[in-house]
């Protein structure tokens, strides 16, 4: 296993939980876990989708108190429904901001402009994400990459010299 490991291609990555998975005991024992998780090997943590950055920031910052040095990159999942978000959010305890709820309650029945105002809450968490010194960003795209393709052309992220220039 461990010659396999130095090759540059491959690398393990865990889960973590910025809101605590759901059957965890308490948030300080989730934590633990990711420790035993990363401390077994992990080159690095993707984050479950959360949709306040400010849940992110607390956890990495938790997580570095207990000695999680691996990098931790966030799961962003941007909205392609109000329905389908709502359900995710429920499957895995994840909580959707008050803002958040505001804006899916008014492309409720309309999948186009919830793939629009998905981008853009997206991309204005990946510019805070980014601002905040993320080492990369995941994006859950369950074949469906439209949204993550205009995210970054948004965050100039696909033309490096723009990004530069900012």
């Amino acid at each position: 296993m461990e010659e396999a490991r130095s090759l540059d291609w491959f690398s393990i990555a865990v889960a973590g939980f910025p809101e605590t998975h759901p059957q965890a005991e308490s948030p300080d024992a989730d934590l633990r876990f990711l420790k035993e998780k990363v401390d077994a090997g992990a080159d690095l943590v993707i984050t479950q989708l959360f949709y306040d950055n400010e849940d992110y920031y607390r956890f990495v910052e938790r997580a570095r108190a207990i000695g999680i040095e691996v990098p931790i990159l966030p799961g962003v999942f941007p909205v392609l429904g109000a329905e389908q978000t709502r359900r995710f959010t429920s499957f895995c305890a994840s909580k959707i901001p008050p803002r958040l709820d505001a804006l899916l309650d008014k492309v409720a029945d309309d999948n186009d402009a919830a793939v629009a105002m998905g981008i853009d809450y997206a991309t204005e968490q990946c510019e805070g994400l980014l601002a905040f010194g993320v080492p990369g960003i995941h994006f859950f795209v369950y074949n469906r990459s439209r949204s993550a393709t205009t995210i970054v052309e948004n965050l100039s992220l696909s033309d490096p010299g723009a990004r530069a220039a900012r």
